[in-house]
């Protein structure tokens, strides 16, 4: 039988949580697959796990007795880990999505495509085709991090609607003679993402989930702009991995 938690655990790298009405849903970022913690699991999570804030003003003594078992599944999982050094507490994510912007608008300037932006194109299609076949999501996550990081916030955030518009057009017509983007919603928000990147833009990268029926879905923003996607959609979703 388990030995009581009197610990803390936390979330091994690359393991990403958030709470959710009727309990939890972790993303296993290595194997690019999701879990879903029932509301009283959930509880052990809140007492155990650095991080999840407690929503519930008390534990019942039944659902304590039951806390080693979720604890100890995740930990044979590779989900949770007893070392503070290499792991971390749970953060929440919410990034506002607070406007669209469709590149499907009506533009006023003729839509000019360079051999630089083919070029970007290519790069981030072959980068990004080569990353997911090899499994490599987590090293690919870590990469736009680093580069989110290495530039100046401001400088991505402060760029006009219209510039972002005519970035995002310039996809999507190239994008038209490579692949579609239907039922693809994590290839294609990672291969955009690395096209503004390489177009000097600074886009956010989010993934974000739902239970009742079970969706997960990725997008792109830059700042509070929703990019190719409609608010209301994204707005019914969870964040679980912002970067």
């Amino acid at each position: 039988m388990s030995e009581p938690a009197t610990q803390k655990y936390f979330l091994a790298q690359h393991i990403h949580l958030c709470e959710i009405d009727d309990g939890a849903i972790i993303l296993d970022l290595p194997k690019n697959k999701y879990m879903a913690v029932d509301r009283n699991d959930l509880l052990a999570l809140e007492r155990f796990v650095e991080g999840v804030r407690p929503r519930r003003q008390s534990i019942e003594n039944n659902d304590i007795a039951q806390s080693p078992e979720i604890l100890d599944a995740l930990l044979e999982r590779g989900i949770l880990t007893k070392s503070r050094a290499e792991g971390f507490w749970v953060e929440p994510v919410i990034p506002l999505a607070a406007q669209a912007i469709s590149t499907g608008r009506r533009r006023t300037w003729p839509l000019a495509i360079r051999s630089s932006h083919i070029v970007s194109f290519v790069q981030s299609y072959v980068y990004v085709s080569f990353m997911l076949r090899t499994e490599r999501l987590c090293q690919m996550v870590s990469h736009l991090r680093a580069m989110k990081n290495a530039r100046s916030t401001n400088a991505g955030l402060t760029a006009s609607p219209a510039t972002i518009i005519r970035h995002c057009a310039i996809f999507r017509r190239i994008r038209t003679f490579v692949y579609t983007a239907h039922e693809e919603c994590l290839f294609d928000a990672l291969v955009l993402a690395m096209f503004l990147y390489r177009s000097r833009l600074i886009p956010t990268f989010i993934i974000g989930v739902k239970t009742k029926p079970f969706l997960a879905h990725a997008w792109v923003q830059i700042g509070d702009w929703v990019i190719d996607e409609r608010v209301e959609k994204v707005q019914m979703l969870k964040p679980i991995l912002v970067v």
